[in-house]
Parts: C-alpha cells; structure tokens; sequence
C-alpha cells in the first residue's frame, strides 16, 4: 500500500466515524476529493479485511476490525489493564456481571466485561455504543462535567426514551447527575433495558477526571435485595482503583 493509498483510507475512516449510520458510495464521494474509481477499489478492500461494513440500503460504515483493533491498543493503557484484577474481585464478592466503559464523542462504549456463572439478560456487546443520559456508566461521566459540557450534550444527543423510566427532562438529569457527583455512585433503574438494573461508580486519575467507569448489571429483582451491599463494594473498589492513578477524593466522594 502506497503512501497515498494508506492516508485515503485514514480519510475514509475519519469520514464515516461522524456518520454512525453510515454514508452511500455517491455521499462518500462528495464528503472526499477521491475520484470514483479510486474509491471503489479503496472501499471493496476495506470491506473484505472488515474495515467497513455496508448495510442493506448500500450504506458503508466503520467495520467490527477497528473494534478489534481498538480493544487490542486498549491492552496497553494502565486503566483498562488495572481495572481487571478489580473487575474480578467484584464478580467473585457480588457474583454478578460486571461491565466498563469510555467516553467517545459523547457515548459510552464498553470496553470490558466479566460474567457470573448467574445469568443475565442484555443486549450489550463488547464495542457497543450507548447514550449517556440513561445508563449508569455514562451518568458517571457525566456528573464530573461542567453543567454548559452536559447542556451541549443533551442539545447535541438528546434525551432519547427506551422505557417508561427514561429521564427525559433535562433539567431531572441534572438533579439526578448532582446526586451522582456526591455520592459518587449513579444507578440506572430500568432505563434503558426493562427489567435491568445497573450501579456504576467512575474511574478518577491523577486529576479528578473520570478516565473510565465500572458497573454492576443483574436483574432488577435480584438487585433490589443487595443494591446497598453492591454499591458499597463497588465504591469500595473503584476508588482503590483510582487510587493507583493518584487520585484523592475531595468532600462527598
């Protein structure tokens, strides 16, 4: 691969990230100055080595071998790396699922995740999106934002409904996200998966910033009888976890 050839496709992938549901052939051409015979032979390789994927209505989007590519590089970062052996403790103490997750252009994205040998119900995969507003992992982020950050999320996102228990208003998101940055513990109940409850605690660094987050998913029933039990493990936990990043708590956390 030329040198030329190597930064099209970087321009492709550049293009389509902004683009989650995808670009058609002819939309790709006018996003890049690529002439269109280039770009059919760029695409067609990009497609047989995974790098993109096309949809049913002839949409191409970024394909499952960045996803690959991007929990690989993740092996070397201290958080992700760190947070296994406390992942562990947690599954092993609560002996239930327990998840972690980034922040990427205003979602969620999971990045790890551990089973109990009970089961549970999710549609969550391992590189899998989601919004930030409804999930407990993404209003861990979201507490330890500026309120003028979080307003130009929800402008930007909005404030989707997947149940009857989503926050729609955004004005009890930030009631919730205030009791979130002093607790230091957010919870998702049901809003986002019926019947799912989640607790989540963030991950601190050297700075205060939330770098990651963990949580603790199980069946809403089954949660409802330890959720005090979880939190405090979790809590317990993440803040070790923080710790190794130089981090010290403040006040309320």
């Amino acid at each position: 691969m030329t040198v030329k050839s190597a930064a099209r496709v970087m321009e492709v992938m550049d293009v389509l990230r902004n683009y989650p549901d995808g670009l058609t052939f002819h939309e790709l051409c006018n996003e890049l100055d690529i002439p269109k015979s280039s770009m059919h032979e760029l695409l067609s390789t990009m497609i047989e080595r995974n790098y993109l994927s096309q949809s049913e209505n002839k949409k191409y989007c970024l394909g499952f071998k960045l996803i690959e590519l991007g929990l690989s590089s993740l092996e070397r970062v201290n958080v992700y790396q760190n947070a296994k052996k406390y992942m562990v403790k947690l599954v092993d103490l609560i002996e239930e699922t327990v998840f972690m997750a980034v922040c990427v252009d205003d979602e969620i994205v999971y990045i790890n995740k551990l089973d109990c040998s009970r089961s549970i119900r999710t549609n969550v995969t391992l590189g899998d999106h989601k919004p930030m507003h409804c999930t407990a992992l993404g209003k861990s982020f979201l507490a330890f934002m500026p309120v003028p950050e979080i307003e130009r999320i929800v402008i930007r996102r909005g404030l989707p409904t997947f149940t009857s228990q989503t926050i729609t208003d955004h004005k009890i998101l930030l009631k919730e996200l205030e009791s979130v940055r002093q607790r230091g513990v957010a919870y998702d109940n049901q809003e986002i998966e019926e019947g799912l409850t989640c607790i989540a605690c963030p991950i601190f660094d050297y700075h205060g910033r939330v770098v990651a987050a963990i949580s603790v998913a199980a069946p809403t029933e089954r949660m409802e009888l330890r959720k005090k039990e979880i939190e405090a493990y979790l809590l317990e936990h993440t803040l070790q976890l923080s710790a190794e990043f130089g981090y010290r708590p403040r006040m309320g956390i």
